[in-house]
């Protein structure tokens, strides 16, 4: 897999390579939940969660980054860094995109002021 690149928009991006960027799980965890689900006829997101290897909070967040990202409205790189935020912070991923947002915009002031 390549790096990630903050440009990076148009790629479709699937829900276990941001799952795995994130942080929130391991390849090794998605191949046990693809196993169990394929044996149970269970999603795999729900295996994640019953399983204790993701929790609901985690796996919404992580679906609409893949939306976001899918429809190029975010990049990846950002999609990753508002998971982790969300995480760490314990903010929905809306809130975590929000204060992105927030800190960008006061370092670009922060810039324009130092200009003048």
């Amino acid at each position: 897999m390549t790096g990630i690149s903050e440009s990076d928009t148009s790629d479709s991006v699937r829900l276990a390579e941001l799952l795995t960027e994130a942080g929130y799980i391991s390849q090794k965890d998605i191949d046990e939940a693809m196993q169990i689900g394929k044996e149970t006829g269970m999603r795999v997101g729900r295996v994640l969660i019953v399983s204790g290897w993701l929790s609901e909070n985690q796996l919404v967040a992580a679906v609409k980054a893949q939306t976001l990202v899918n429809n190029g409205k975010i990049s990846r790189g950002a999609a990753i860094r508002a998971l982790k935020i969300a995480d760490e912070k314990e903010l929905s991923f809306d809130s975590a995109l929000q204060k992105m947002t927030a800190t960008r915009l006061q370092a670009l002031v922060k810039v324009d002021s130092a200009r003048s």
